[in-house]
């Protein structure tokens, strides 16, 4: 049965980055508004692939309903969309079936009360990010909910990988060697990358923003007309490299063990250069997921480097109390 519980919490944290990997590109792809209902889209549960399935008077409807001023079907956008929603009401599924399973497996082995708190809380944070998602169509892709939304996904994210590291086994973790300066620079590196992705997608919704106005013309100015966010996220890549360069070396130079660190290094090195060309080429839209994902999946990894090394920790303690006892 954990074995079980164990491989469906990994199928869960596939699904959720799955969300985070179709919202990327419904976001890319000015897809946001593709279907202006919810949970519906254009009232279908499977949405048209032609106008002419719509009412004649749609984009009446839509303004009057929702205040909607420029509705029009486009079944690219609107499957993009759909689509996006599909994998969501999936992953939101599995987190209830994980809730579940944290039960039956509790009633049948004493001792995993936590997994049932986690998998709850879990289902709970799905639910409100649904309700989110309903308020960022309704607000026609206000900036603000959308970086609450991804900030939501972080922590859904956290909390999944919380419940797998409960339930998988040690792997290595008796061979790292603790040091209680890289620990919290793993901590630092966490928070730095936080806030770096909290700036990243407050700039998106300034390009939105910006891009709206200008009906997507003049690309190339884009970038001069953000405000101070952009110059902080800009910035604050070059501490993501120095905290992760240094997590590297000190991993390296006093043989901790923790071998994982070094893949960490590849993303980081992806991110900046998806950074660097959105920068150097107009923010094209084929970078722009790249970048998110690559972000998203390292804040995964460093979550989960900082649980592994916290349990190591706790290992090593648990040795040197034993034989006294």
């Amino acid at each position: 049965m954990e074995r079980f519980f164990r491989k469906w919490t990994r199928a869960t944290l596939v699904a959720i980055y799955l969300v985070i990997v179709a919202g990327s590109v419904v976001r890319m792809s000015g897809s946001g508004m593709g279907c202006p209902d919810w949970p519906k889209c254009f009232g279908y549960w499977i949405p048209p692939t032609h106008a002419s399935q719509l009412p004649a008077n749609y984009k009446e409807i839509y303004k009057e309903r929702y205040g909607y001023e420029n509705t029009v079907f486009n079944v690219y956008h609107t499957w993009t969309e759909a689509i996006n929603r599909y994998i969501g009401f999936i992953a939101g599924d599995m987190t209830v079936i994980l809730l579940l399973l944290a039960f039956v497996l509790w009633v049948r082995k004493k001792g995993h009360f936590l997994h049932v708190f986690l998998a709850f809380l879990l289902c709970a944070l799905m639910g409100f990010q649904a309700w989110l998602g309903a308020q960022v169509v309704y607000s026609e892709l206000d900036p603000g909910s959308i970086t609450l939304h991804m900030m939501v996904a972080l922590v859904i994210v956290a909390l999944v990988i919380c419940i797998l590291h409960r339930v998988h086994p040690a792997k290595g973790e008796n061979s790292m060697q603790y040091r209680p300066v890289f620990f919290w620079m793993l901590i630092a590196g966490l928070a730095i990358l936080s806030l770096q992705i909290y700036f990243g997608t407050e700039v998106r919704g300034e390009i939105d923003v910006i891009a709206k106005k200008t009906a997507h013309t003049g690309r190339g100015s884009w970038l001069e007309q953000l405000s101070f966010r952009y110059l902080i996220h800009r910035s604050f890549s070059w501490a993501v490299l120095l905290i992760y360069g240094a997590l590297i070396w000190f991993n390296y130079k006093h043989r901790l063990g923790m071998s994982a660190v070094y893949g960490s290094g590849v993303m980081v090195l992806i991110l900046l250069l998806a950074g660097i060309g959105m920068a150097w080429f107009d923010v094209p839209a084929a970078l722009q997921p790249v970048h998110l994902i690559t972000a998203t999946l390292l804040f995964g990894w460093q979550f989960w480097a900082i649980l592994r090394y916290a349990s190591a920790k706790r290992q090593q303690h648990t040795k040197k109390v034993l034989p006294e006892a």
